[in-house]
């Protein structure tokens, strides 16, 4: 195996500037030491060396700490790290740490100092701005060598050398030179013995019955290789419509105040938010706010602060209207869940935020370059951060993600992929053929007795409604609380707690192998302290929430299908610049529709990967909804009565698609007529 780091900077630029880099190899015992700053006189030689080094060593295992940086330096030296074997020793922390106690508790070196650190209440628990006290993973390589050596790094003196490095002034980094590179070798020394304490902690707290060394190798492998992906598709950026982008970023205040302005409009009698005219902004009568709450909820039906007040969170405000996309228009409650969620949203443009939009663009190519994150979740799902992914924002800004001239960008989702995963997991045919006849919500609504056989999308819309509020309600392990909630806000008819039991009850009792198999895995989690997704995520026995870990083995499962895709697509040759959840995004050129027909391929193939042989035939009933949109193709028409035509283009198998000259997601169609006009010039139109 080789153990290795590299230094370097500009990570923004689609290839990052190297600075050294240091290789182990244990079966030699043997270190090189590679110096190469751009300044360097015989820069190219050793470049050169470097890389006819680990092309000589292709067979060779890879071992690094955080592989998506070292992968994006391979390819910075025009090796596609794709086709090297990785294993990240940040990844497998991450992963030994996933709700195991026992790591991500008592001593932990925190600033370079030994801290003793106590586990906080479950979330559940806590009010409002209590949130985890004192320590929490990084992940960092010096955390790491405290808790799984017990050697103290010297954070201080790795800080300042990351500093001076990142720096990127030549004079300074020159100076350091010996410094620098003693710093990245520094690092390689604790590699093998941390890769062995990694086996070590896996053998440890993994139950005798589920481990196999030889597994967890290759589920090792399996993790870096998508950290190598990872850093391919960092290193090309998505594509953003960056004049539009600009201008939007320029008129955050204009945006919160058309908002404020028309919400105020809705509730002349109790306006939430006050001009303030010597500043000429709006702001938010909380005072007004915090009556309208008491005169509707009883105590303790509201969260509350630190401090016992009535809390103005979001949080608050979405544990008792839970909306997403379409806010009801007179509805106190949904409009302040918009307000809320708007000005986060709109955090990220601010010129006064502390993190923003534009700290992972790249002014070179027009490119975003974020950090995904990936494996963040404990079900293994990537977790970029919102700030800087443009997917993760509300579905009206979305609109930004534009392909640069000469491209189109095609987009496909697994339609209900996790009901589907659902199904075939725990084993519930009926819920398969409910997949199957192409509708979830009216499927249950019929085999629950709520609906008539002969009833259409048309004929009992109301059923329908109900019974998909329930579906996804209970996708999320939603409690009868919750699930009241939710279909009141839905329906606009009041719902209490024991009708909302009566609809969970149908749905387990209709649905009755997933009941069972949900809670068997529930159960065999309690009694076992362990579980492990198909693609080899494991999850420890320290999460006490189990409405969450109810919710792993589906999340995980599709995360799985995510990341199996995604390889597909890599090797078939496809640009894939952004993954959300259940879809992938394929930058291609325009017209080559043929493009699309391996992507809808790749996708379904990912999908049965990891499906038993016997329930593949389960796995073809998958429904893939595809997208392009791009410069050149028709804006949709209307027809008579307002609905949206989009143009359709077909590709070389067959398949019809949507298409449009730019995207917007359909649920965010009102909130994208009131901001659009911000993605203009300010002085192109009238405020």
């Amino acid at each position: 195996m080789i153990f290795l780091d590299f230094e370097f900077n500009q990570i923004l630029e689609e290839n990052v500037n190297h600075v050294c880099c240091t290789a182990f190899d244990d079966k030699t015992n043997e270190t090189r030491e590679f110096w190469l700053y751009r300044n360097s006189p015989i820069l190219t030689t050793k470049k050169n060396k470097l890389k006819e080094y680990l092309e000589d060593n292709k067979e060779e295992t890879f071992f690094a700490w955080a592989v998506v940086a070292e992968a994006r330096s391979f390819r910075s030296l025009g090796i596609d790290p794709y086709h090297y074997k990785w294993i990240d020793g940040f990844l497998e922390f991450r992963a030994l740490t996933n709700h195991n106690d026992d790591l991500n508790w008592g001593e932990q070196l925190v600033k370079g100092k030994v801290v003793m650190t106590h586990k906080p209440r479950p979330k559940w628990e806590r009010v409002e701005g209590e949130k985890q006290k004192g320590f929490r993973h990084t992940h960092s390589l010096a955390e790491a060598t405290f808790k799984l050596l017990g050697e103290i790094r010297d954070t201080e003196h790795k800080n300042m050398m990351r500093d001076i490095i990142i720096s990127d002034n030549a004079e300074e980094i020159n100076l350091f030179r010996d410094e620098i590179q003693a710093y990245c070798t520094e690092d390689v020394v604790f590699l093998p013995a941390l890769y062995q304490a990694i086996l070590d902690c896996f053998e440890q707290y993994t139950p005798d019955e589920y481990f196999d060394k030889e597994e967890l190798y290759h589920e090792m492998l399996r993790r870096g290789k998508y950290a190598a992906l990872t850093a391919i598709r960092e290193s090309r950026g998505y594509p953003i419509n960056v004049e539009k982008t600009r201008n939007f970023a320029d008129q955050v205040a204009s945006i919160l105040d058309t908002a404020q302005r028309d919400i105020n409009s809705q509730f002349p009698e109790t306006p939430p938010f006050r001009f303030n005219k010597s500043k000429g902004n709006f702001s938010w009568n909380q005072i007004q706010t915090k009556k309208w709450i008491s005169a509707r909820f009883a105590e303790g039906d509201w969260l509350k602060t630190k401090k016992g007040a009535l809390s103005l969170s979001l949080e608050a405000f979405t544990k008792q209207f839970n909306f997403t996309h379409s806010y009801p228009r007179g509805n106190f409650g949904a409009q302040m869940v918009r307000y809320l969620k708007l000005k986060q949203s709109l955090n990220g443009f601010s010129p006064t935020g502390k993190k923003s939009f534009w700290d992972s663009f790249c002014e070179t190519d027009q490119k975003m370059r974020p950090y995904m994150n990936i494996y963040g979740a404990q079900s293994s799902r990537s977790q970029p951060g919102s700030t800087s992914y443009l997917l993760l924002k509300p579905a009206w800004q979305r609109s930004l993600l534009q392909a640069p001239k000469g491209k189109w960008i095609t987009s496909v989702d697994y339609g209900s992929e996790e009901y589907l995963l659902s199904a075939i997991y725990f084993g519930d045919e009926k819920m398969v053929a409910s997949y199957a006849s192409g509708d979830v919500y009216l499927a249950f609504a019929k085999e629950s007795g709520m609906a008539p056989e002969h009833a259409t999308k048309v004929s009992h819309k109301a059923e329908r409604n109900l019974a998909k509020a329930t579906v996804l309600g209970i996708s999320y392990l939603m409690s009868k609380y919750g699930l009241a909630k939710k279909l009141t806000d839905d329906t606009g008819e009041e719902y209490t707690e024991d009708e909302a039991q009566e609809f969970i009850d149908s749905f387990y009792e209709t649905y009755s192998d997933f009941a069972e198999g949900q809670q068997d895995f529930i159960e065999q989690y309690k009694e076992e302290g362990y579980a492990k997704l198909p693609g080899g995520w494991p999850i420890f026995g320290s999460n006490d929430n189990f409405r969450s870990v109810g919710n792993v083995p589906i999340q995980g499962f599709g995360g799985d299908v995510m990341r199996e895709a995604d390889f597909n697509c890599y090797e078939a040759g496809l640009e894939i610049p952004c993954t959300l959840h259940d879809a992938l995004y394929m930058v291609h050129d325009a017209g080559d529709m043929a493009s699309v027909d391996k992507l809808l391929k790749c996708m379904k193939d990912g999908f049965s990967h990891f499906v038993p042989e016997e329930q593949k035939h389960q796995a073809e009933h998958i429904r893939l909804d595809a997208f392009t949109w791009g410069e050149g193709i028709p804006a949709p028409t209307f027809d008579d009565e307002g609905n949206k035509i989009y143009h359709k283009l077909t590709t070389p198998n067959g398949v019809e698609v949507d298409a449009s000259d730019f995207y917007i997601d359909e649920r965010a169609e009102d909130e994208y007529k009131i901001f659009s006009k911000y993605f203009e010039k300010a002085e192109e139109f009238e405020l």
